[in-house]
């Protein structure tokens, strides 16, 4: 990693370009990740890039006025910590799993004002 000065992502597009000319695919790192860009040595093997997502987020405007993003499987529930996702290619497509079975269907994505200031004492009842 130290030769890719800590790029983490040139590290990786390294490495896949690195093996897709091993099995004779000069172009693999150019493709995108999907069921009918497989090499051939691997059309039986399913594909899984493991990930995390973070379900929630600020969005700062400078003003005060920050907007906080949550995501969830419902506007009630909503999750604080980050799940881990899986982006899956095999014969039959793609497709993102998610660690909660709640997840798995549609998303909800909620939206709040919150002061730009954190400070524990909003917090307490």
């Amino acid at each position: 990693l130290v030769y890719f000065d800590g790029d983490w992502a040139a590290f990786v597009e390294d490495m896949l370009v690195s093996a897709a000319k091993s099995y004779g695919d000069l172009d693999f790192g150019n493709k995108m990740a999907g069921s009918d860009n497989r090499l051939d040595v691997f059309k039986e093997t399913d594909l899984l890039i493991q990930s995390a997502l973070v379900p929630n987020s600020r969005i700062r405007d400078g003003k005060d006025n920050d907007t906080a993003v949550y995501i969830g499987s419902s506007p009630t529930a909503i999750y604080t910590v980050p799940i881990s996702a899986a982006y899956v290619v095999n014969a039959s497509g793609t497709a993102y799993r998610y660690s909660t079975e709640s997840l798995q269907g549609d998303m909800t994505v909620k939206t709040s004002q919150t002061a730009s200031e954190h400070s524990f004492s909003d917090w307490e009842d």
